[in-house]
């Protein structure tokens, strides 16, 4: 009867270790994500165009909506030898989960406009696991970016929050 209690105990405290271990490496992996490809932003293959790699009708090369919680930027790059732009964006949507929209196209294609940039796009944070309870967006300091999120685990209740201080490198 005590093994059993024993073992049903370490049981019972290795699984909250691994469920607290598996929400803090998605949340971290999901910081390092948005670190390394805002990082890209408004980089452009040649140097003439540099600065003026952005979404279209957007002022700067990271556009940030008014409640601050959508993020879009874009940046090109080589696919097999074929110069493109890569659009992203980010945000939050109605369900905590961050959401990432990408559409990659030629250098010769019209940039995308703007208005599309919190619509559509991919979950990357798995509700299941991870919900951000916010994702707030700061270019105030431009090239300087800061993103910050606060996010729980529906599993066991673990939080975490961070603040990225991205700068922009291009």
């Amino acid at each position: 009867m005590v093994l059993s209690s024993v073992f049903a105990n370490g049981f019972s405290t290795s699984n909250r270790i691994t469920q607290q271990l598996n929400f803090d490496s998605q949340f971290h992996d999901l910081n390092q994500f948005i670190r390394n490809d805002l990082r890209r932003a408004g980089f452009a293959i040649e140097g003439t165009r540099a600065g003026a790699v952005k979404w279209k009708d957007s002022p700067q090369t990271v556009f940030v909506n008014a409640a601050r919680d959508c993020l879009a930027y874009a940046y090109e790059y080589t696919d097999g030898g074929v110069d493109k732009v890569h659009y992203s964006s980010l945000y939050l949507n109605d369900s905590s989960e961050l959401k990432l929209y990408t559409k990659q196209k030629s250098i010769t294609e019209p940039p995308k406009n703007i208005t599309a940039a919190c619509t559509g796009g991919e979950v990357i944070s798995v509700s299941s696991e991870i919900q951000l309870a916010s994702f707030v967006v700061d270019i105030s300091l431009f090239p300087a970016i800061a993103v910050a999120m606060s996010a729980s685990s529906p599993v066991n209740g673990a939080q975490d929050s961070s603040q990225l201080n991205v700068t922009v490198v291009n």
